[in-house]
């Protein structure tokens, strides 16, 4: 999945969540005309947008990092060491080959 189809998800979950506020409090400010009165609602829609802008790329940005993670881990693979305690056959056979259990 690209950056951007990322950011959008996460921008959605933030405003989803409570970020829609800010936009909202903007909204209600430009539409009364810029009244004085709700000057606060200008400067704390700003805020809250702002913050729900920058969780979102934050969002994103840790997205970004684990997806090319998993990419590294599935190209490369992990090595581990483990002991083998059992064998368990289970009844079934593919290509008169037994199937086991291990443990």
């Amino acid at each position: 999945m690209d950056t951007f189809t990322r950011y959008l998800k996460a921008q959605g979950m933030v405003l989803l969540f409570g970020g829609l506020v800010g936009p909202i409090f903007l909204t209600v400010f430009f539409a009364t005309g810029s009244d004085p009165v709700l000057k606060w609602m200008f400067y704390a829609g700003l805020v809250i947008t702002a913050a729900g802008v920058l969780a979102a790329l934050a969002l994103t940005n840790h997205a970004e990092k684990s997806a090319a993670r998993d990419r590294y881990l599935q190209q490369h693979g992990v090595l581990g060491l483990a002991r083998v305690t059992s064998l368990t056959e289970t009844g079934v056979r593919i290509n008169d080959q037994p199937l086991v259990k291990v443990l």
